[in-house]
């Protein structure tokens, strides 16, 4: 009956006294000392639900996110070797989770992408992708029909990765993982204790935040004509971005440095050649009429 009417005043104790400092926890029943239960976790007091906290809860259980998340987002764009390390080596308490954080920035860019011109910005971007198609083909001797046939592939995939860049962002997490963790997993401090998937995934999820963040920023600025300056300057912060993570988190030489990243490059070359050989194999029918 106590307890009930504790509830009804908005809060219930979970202390019940079973002498001088120690408390029973209403949860598991276990006795104990201080804020939080030693067995199961919970808090010694537990407040009543209301809309405002059953969002925080939500928030915060659900997604996973809380108030570091300024911290995180703010950590990578100066210091994001820094913060991966951290969060590897367990110094996770000041920052959010990144696969939580990347589905986060990757909905608010499928959302904001919506108020974007976007028949417009497609039609450019296509129109500069079918053309440069075009050109690189007629270089390589290529004959016109050909070429024709791969600007239609061209047009196709950017349409398919401008209709889906959040979750194409997504996916690049996957993707840079096994280069990356093929390349960098024996260096630094995992010479010892070579690194492996899971925290390569980490990495390259933060990485990931990086690209939308930059993405994200970018959008109130594109616009038909000017697309093509908008994602050079996208390009030359996210890439020196992933650099400044790779040489943080490591802290390699710079001749080591480079030979590493220039290793990498190859590795990502090697696995998109693999992939467009497999696309090739699937028979390819022209939408023209």
């Amino acid at each position: 009956m106590e307890i009930q009417q504790m509830i009804r005043k908005g809060v219930i104790p979970q202390q019940r006294e079973q002498g001088e400092g120690r408390q029973q926890c209403c949860n598991c029943g276990a006795e104990f000392e201080g804020i939080y239960c030693p067995q199961c976790g919970q808090k010694a007091t537990v407040q009543r639900i209301t809309m405002r906290r059953a969002l925080q809860s939500f928030l915060t259980q659900v997604i996973g996110l809380q108030a570091n998340l300024p911290r995180t987002l703010i950590d990578l764009l100066y210091r994001p070797g820094y913060l991966i390390s951290d969060y590897l080596s367990g110094k996770r308490r000041h920052y959010s989770n990144p696969f939580s954080t990347i589905l986060l920035l990757a909905t608010i860019f499928i959302f904001a992408n919506q108020y974007v011109t976007r028949t417009d910005i497609l039609e450019a971007t296509t129109h500069m992708s079918s053309q440069l198609s075009n050109d690189l083909y007629q270089s390589m001797g290529g004959v016109e029909a050909e070429s024709d046939i791969s600007q239609q592939i061209a047009t196709q995939t950017l349409t398919q990765i401008y209709d889906h860049f959040g979750f194409f962002n997504l996916l690049l997490v996957p993707i840079l993982t096994l280069p990356f963790w093929l390349v960098f997993r024996r260096e630094g401090a995992y010479r010892q204790s070579p690194m492996n998937v899971a925290e390569a995934t980490t990495a390259m999820a933060y990485t990931g935040c990086q690209n939308l963040m930059v993405s994200i920023l970018g959008l109130p600025f594109i616009t038909s004509t000017n697309i093509g300056m908008v994602s050079l300057w996208e390009y030359l912060v996210v890439i020196p971005l992933f650099l400044l993570s790779i040489w943080q988190l490591f802290g390699l030489s710079v001749g080591r440095f480079l030979w590493r990243m220039t290793l990498f490059g190859l590795v990502c070359l090697l696995l998109l050649m693999l992939t467009m050989v497999l696309v090739s194999l699937f028979p390819y029918q022209s939408t023209a009429v």
